[in-house]
């Protein structure tokens, strides 16, 4: 086990390579840094973001790092030299999740301006906005298959959204609170949400059903994952527990 150095600065969030040879960590005093796994050194300082970076993640080819930020843009980083290749503009305020497809094509964001934007990786533009949350959006899980993705916001509600057109075609609603996170299983059949309510709901997609409330937490939800044999849930709360469900 290995400590890798905060370097004096709150880490915000953190990805690991497709070839798992590298982890990328943003940091609040507005750089993201690319760490070597067999050495555990820092490699690449990533230097453009006004603001701490908020949310991180790369093409599935390793060549590409998006990142989003405090300072309200997303900015797409070649990983072989270090350098910002662009900056997309759009968002009116903090830009909380980023997601890209698995083709490298299309990269979706959600900030605290209430909306979620589709953009063109390919040719670097903002395709589409997609309104219909009342508060800001917290984050973002896209579909193993890719058909849709699931936004969880501050309205206490979450979303579901086609990947093509950007429509909505499902609401949940349940959380009393904030939802702060969400991911799905294997089969894209049920989702997981947890929320400022302090709970954590299973919903079944097609039904748009909630099948279970799991509580045990004593704060809010911060984050979940889904196992990819879908035997466990595991959730990480601001109570200091993490959790983990059958």
């Amino acid at each position: 086990i290995r400590t890798l150095e905060s370097l004096n600065s709150w880490i915000y969030c953190l990805k690991i390579t497709h070839d798992n040879s590298h982890i990328i960590v943003g940091y609040a005093n507005n750089l993201l840094k690319i760490w070597n796994r067999d050495t555990y050194t820092p490699v690449k300082t990533l230097q453009d973001h006004t603001g701490s970076v908020l949310c991180v993640t790369i093409t599935k080819d390793d060549r590409m790092v998006i990142s989003g930020s405090l300072d309200t843009t997303v900015r797409v980083w070649d990983f072989s030299s270090g350098n910002c290749i662009r900056v997309l503009e759009g968002h009116t305020s903090i830009v909380r999740a980023v997601v890209v497809t698995s083709d490298n094509m299309t990269i979706f964001s959600a900030s605290d301006d209430n909306t979620v934007r589709k953009w063109n990786l390919n040719d670097l533009t903002d395709v589409r906005t997609l309104n219909g949350h009342d508060a800001a959006v917290m984050c973002l899980a896209l579909a193993h298959n890719e058909s849709f993705i699931i936004s969880g916001s501050r309205d206490f509600f979450i979303k579901l959204w086609t990947t093509v057109s950007g429509g909505c075609f499902a609401t949940f609603k349940g959380h009393a609170a904030p939802v702060f996170c969400v991911g799905l299983s294997s089969d894209d059949k049920y989702m997981v949400s947890g929320s400022g309510d302090k709970t954590l709901k299973i919903w079944e997609i097609s039904s748009v059903e909630c099948k279970k409330t799991l509580d045990g937490h004593t704060s809010n939800v911060a984050n979940v994952c889904v196992s990819h044999d879908d035997a466990n849930i595991v959730s990480a709360g601001n109570d200091k527990l993490i959790m983990v469900w059958n």
